[in-house]
């Protein structure tokens, strides 16, 4: 299987994106293997983190707070042939329901999830959850576990954006 995962959302603040696979709707793409064990581990520290996440973001009646998004995995089929996939695209705002369910609205337009665009609502679990994000009064982002996954794949112009962003500890130190 394969993951696409769309990354404008945290590239916007940074030039053009050149060398990266575009969408159709020109949202820049990484693709990863299921297999890949440092893309893997990353979700792995992104989901033993999310309740820590979510403790400092959502507010009483579940609402995110501004400056947050979930990374959210949904399953796809690809092209004529049927094989299957997930695109795992932001969501931001996001509203936190019981049962671990959410709404939020898709916070880039997605390649492949033809009936759905920038800013219809979706609704997922929290097994599907594969990243947070949340920046912080003085612009750092923290979280972005996925995100740290792809620095080696991104242009150098476009890595150094992001590290200068992307705070030194992937959680902030006050949670």
């Amino acid at each position: 299987m394969l993951r696409t995962i769309i990354i404008s959302v945290i590239l916007s603040f940074i030039a053009p994106i050149s060398g990266m696979a575009q969408s159709a709707s020109g949202d820049p793409t990484v693709d990863f293997s299921d297999a890949d064990q440092r893309m893997n581990a990353a979700i792995e520290d992104a989901r033993s983190t999310l309740p820590k996440f979510l403790a400092n973001v959502v507010n009483k009646e579940g609402y995110s707070l501004p400056r947050t998004a979930l990374k959210v995995s949904f399953p796809i089929t690809l092209g004529t042939a049927g094989e299957t996939g997930n695109e795992i695209i932001w969501v931001s705002p996001f509203l936190l329901l019981e049962n671990d369910t959410f709404v939020g609205l898709l916070a880039n337009q997605p390649s492949w999830m033809e009936d759905l665009n920038l800013g219809d609502e979706v609704s997922f679990n929290m097994e599907q959850i594969e990243d947070w994000s949340y920046t912080s009064s003085d612009g750092k982002l923290y979280g972005n576990f996925t995100t740290r996954v792809m620095l080696p794949q991104l242009s150098q112009e476009q890595r150094s954006g992001l590290e200068d962003v992307l705070s030194k500890e992937a959680v902030p130190l006050t949670w």
